[in-house]
């Protein structure tokens, strides 16, 4: 006959209860949490989606600045391996947008979108604009035009 003690039923508690907490957590880590969160970022990403859609079809004056990016990646701070060359799109309401353009033909595909969506958003970067844009962003056409530093997309040639 089978003699199991206090400690023994212990034992084989916390074995099923591992056992069954392992199991239990195994199906809802791959069943359950994998995915919510693979529903989280495709609607993350599907609403990002449609807010940049919704804003080149509807409201493409609220793009306000078109700030260009270079990433240099260098080793020991002396040879550059390579540029990654980007394009960032901040709107009215704070929002923005990075684009990457590292071949030539994305950037003449992005110069030829952003002359047809947003020919009156200011391009290009320095410190003081950057501080501007983000003092008053609401009139920051007209503060850029005031000091003689607006340069809109429409004025580039290629």
């Amino acid at each position: 006959m089978l003699r199991i003690n206090f400690s023994s039923w212990v034992l084989i508690y916390v074995g099923i209860a591992m056992l069954s907490s392992s199991l239990w957590f195994l199906f809802f880590d791959f069943f359950g949490l994998i995915p919510l969160a693979l529903a989280i970022l495709f609607s993350m990403g599907f609403t990002t989606n449609k807010y940049w859609i919704n804003l080149v079809n509807n409201k493409p004056e609220n793009v306000i600045w078109i700030k260009p990016i270079t990433v240099k990646h260098t080793v020991g701070l002396v040879v550059t391996l390579y540029k990654e060359k980007k394009f960032e799109l901040l709107t009215v309401d704070g929002k923005n947008l990075t684009i990457n353009c590292n071949s030539e033909d994305i950037q003449k595909v992005f110069f030829e979108g952003i002359k047809k969506y947003f020919p009156h958003s200011h391009i290009g970067y320095n410190p003081e604009i950057q501080k501007l844009y983000f003092a008053d962003r609401i009139n920051f056409i007209l503060i850029l035009q005031k000091y003689n530093a607006y340069f809109p997309v429409n004025n580039i040639t290629t």
